[in-house]
């Protein structure tokens, strides 16, 4: 995609600084990450993070890179983007030495419309409920492991994981969205007394239309992520 002022051709490129992406989301009870096969070399036709190098002169901070390839590859923005680590081994990528900063994202499976950036033939939806998808192109393998584990080590004290949900979520759809990233089962009754001295949620004054007992819809406080932490690890009780 090119900035409406700007002729494409005419961008020029940091090829020592790129951005990559590990954006989450959940589907089908997995959790799953966002793929893109490359079009081009080096490692054409296979699988790899959303990501890509500074646009110079466009690309004014590291969020920017990540934010701009991310819009380009799902059609939208992020509630939740946070940086990640710095890769910078020199084998890295065959091109030369090529920093990367990571960062991971999360959203809602229904708010992304998978679109195919530039350099890219196919974007798809793969599953690391189990173990990382194999043979991806670069270090992006190690990537998605040390996301994995930030965002696992993460929902013992943070909301973060609402931001898989939508807009508005029951309790129950949360508290299994904990779950099968953590791959335990929790408490009811301690997770609920949890969510609840934590404070981060507001009653939207609406009830789930699913199941027979409908159960009451929340949506989740501005700015909490950056602030909020549970009273006690929720693995507490399992």
């Amino acid at each position: 995609m090119g900035n409406n002022n700007i002729d494409d051709a005419a961008i020029k490129y940091d090829t020592s600084l790129s951005a990559d992406i590990v954006i989450f989301t959940v589907h089908e009870d997995e959790l799953k990450v966002l793929l893109v096969n490359r079009a081009h070399d080096p490692f054409k036709d296979h699988w790899a993070l959303p990501g890509g190098f500074r646009k110079i002169g466009i690309d004014k901070s590291l969020i920017d890179i990540a934010n701009r390839r991310l819009v380009e590859e799902t059609g939208a923005k992020a509630n939740y983007l946070e940086q990640l680590y710095t890769f910078g081994d020199e084998k890295r990528d065959p091109r030369g030495w090529v920093t990367s900063v990571a960062y991971f994202a999360l959203m809602p499976y229904d708010k992304v419309d998978l679109i195919a950036g530039d350099g890219v033939s196919e974007t798809k939806w793969k599953s690391v409920q189990n173990r990382v998808p194999r043979k991806l192109a670069f270090d992006h393998g190690d990537i998605i492991k040390m996301a994995l584990s930030r965002i696992q080590a993460k929902l013992e004290y943070s909301p973060i994981a609402a931001h898989l949900l939508g807009n508005e979520f029951t309790l129950p759809d949360m508290m299994a969205v904990y779950e099968l990233i953590m791959g335990c089962k929790l408490d009811k009754t301690f997770f609920r007394r949890s969510i609840k001295k934590a404070d981060f949620l507001i009653d939207t004054g609406k009830k789930s239309d699913k199941g027979f007992k409908k159960a009451v819809l929340y949506k989740m406080k501005k700015g909490v992520e950056k602030s909020l932490f549970f009273p006690r690890g929720l693995y507490a009780r399992n």
